[in-house]
């Protein structure tokens, strides 16, 4: 599956279908916007646009926090991938959550993406001193 979060019709007509007649933790095509624009946000602090390809954003509501449930509630869980110019659902799903199960809202990155941001974090965030000889 690859559908263009931009596309609303086809994102709306792709969650009624996955989402059926659930009433919980449910998307919207506004909100899967929404959150391609967060994961922009996210990936931009990280990584430079030409090395932003191919990273995922995994998002999932949490389950109820009261204990009293004795039955797992549904939830949709949606993966977006950034493409050159724009985010696409690359997976959308119902999943079963229990009682206290967390949400998800993550970035996933490939060996290299990871490594160019954490190189980039480094550079940021710490100042390296050669002159000491330990």
């Amino acid at each position: 599956m690859k559908i263009n979060v931009n596309d609303e019709k086809t994102v709306k007509n792709q969650l009624d279908e996955i989402q059926g007649k659930s009433r919980v933790n449910l998307l919207c095509s506004s909100e899967v916007k929404r959150l391609s624009v967060l994961a922009q946000d996210k990936l931009d602090e990280s990584l430079p646009k030409n090395k932003q390809k191919g990273a995922k954003y995994i998002f999932c509501a949490s389950g109820p926090w009261a204990n009293s449930y004795k039955y797992s509630q549904g939830a949709t869980r949606i993966e977006i991938t950034k493409g050159s110019a724009s985010w696409f659902i690359t997976r959308i799903h119902r999943v079963d959550l229990w009682s206290k199960t967390p949400g998800v809202s993550c970035i996933v990155l490939s060996d290299a993406q990871r490594s160019v941001a954490a190189d980039r974090y480094l550079k940021a965030h710490l100042q390296v001193d050669n002159q000491y000889d330990y």
